[in-house]
């Protein structure tokens, strides 16, 4: 990321396009917010006058990466200046990153992953055009699936915004993951209703675009919900599985190094994480499992 920071910064580039999956737009998002704050900080902000630059940021005159790193690696800073514009193209169904304010990252030294989570760092736009994951690999297509279903499933069934406490004391302080809440539910739901018709189909036949189209738009979809919601445990115990994984590798993803797939470590817990959680709100539970199609007995209200 910080050779991307770098490579940028010596072509003086203003704006940029990631083409690819959720690893390639995060580090283009993270990459960005960082180069638009140490470029302002170092005077060469573009349209930014100098000297306004300097009354900014007079009292801080290097910007460290952990500065806007989640918390307990970094402080979580919101910097002011504003970020380089980006488009993002998914070539996966999917990480939803064209969505979000959300850029997770690998951290080495901490042999754990972590991210940024801020609304600044969302693309300016997003191309989702399914000609662009048709080379998907099926096992691409099997892990991303998974990402996508534990989105929306994490988002439909996460705290309700208005349970959380410390409530803000107004709604623009709320932070970027407020709990679900009625417009993410509209995208969570509709998102599991088409993982339900289609994820299968789309693993498969990886020439059945009508499939893959679809999961390419539930991946949206999800990404606005949980983008607006959150996720909740399936994620949160993803990281130091795939961070642990010294060993694993997939015959579908390059083999410069093992890597356990974002979407295989978000799935590996979720049957006995949603076990756990279900007692919780068993009503959002079995209207998201009757989403994707399941049949089962619960009759409770909705």
């Amino acid at each position: 990321m910080l050779k991307a920071v770098a490579f940028a910064r010596s072509l003086g580039c203003d704006s940029f396009v990631a083409v690819g999956g959720g690893s390639v737009i995060d580090t283009t998002k993270a990459s960005l917010r960082f180069l638009a704050q140490a470029e302002i900080l170092h005077g060469v902000g573009g349209d930014v006058p100098n000297i306004q630059a300097a009354a900014l940021y007079c009292s801080n005159p290097e910007a460290d990466f952990y500065d806007f790193v989640c918390p307990p690696f970094g402080l979580n800073l919101v910097p002011e200046n504003p970020m380089l514009p980006l488009i993002a193209v998914p070539t996966t169904a999917g990480t939803g990153s064209e969505t979000t304010g959300a850029a997770i990252m690998d951290l080495p030294e901490h042999e754990c992953k972590s991210g940024i989570r801020q609304r600044c760092i969302k693309p300016l736009l997003a191309i989702v055009d399914p000609d662009n994951i048709k080379s998907m690999p099926r096992n691409v297509a099997i892990y991303s699936g998974f990402d996508v279903m534990c989105h929306a499933l994490e988002s439909y069934t996460a705290l309700p915004y208005n349970k959380r406490v410390p409530r803000p004391v107004r709604p623009d302080l709320r932070p970027l993951y407020q709990g679900s809440n009625p417009i993410s539910d509209v995208w969570s739901l509709e998102a599991l209703r088409i993982i339900g018709k289609y994820f299968r189909r789309s693993v498969a036949d990886s020439f059945d675009e009508e499939a893959r189209e679809n999961m390419l738009l539930a991946s949206t979809f999800a990404g606005v919900g949980f983008g607006n919601a959150g996720v909740h445990i399936c994620h949160g115990l993803s990281y130091p599985i795939s961070s642990q994984g010294k060993f694993y590798s997939d015959p579908d993803y390059p083999d410069t190094k093992p890597l356990i797939p974002h979407g295989l470590s978000v799935v590996t817990t979720a049957v006995a994480d949603f076990e756990f959680l279900t007692s919780s709100n068993p009503e959002r539970h079995a209207r998201a499992a009757r989403q994707m199609g399941a049949d089962i007995p619960y009759e409770g209200p909705f």
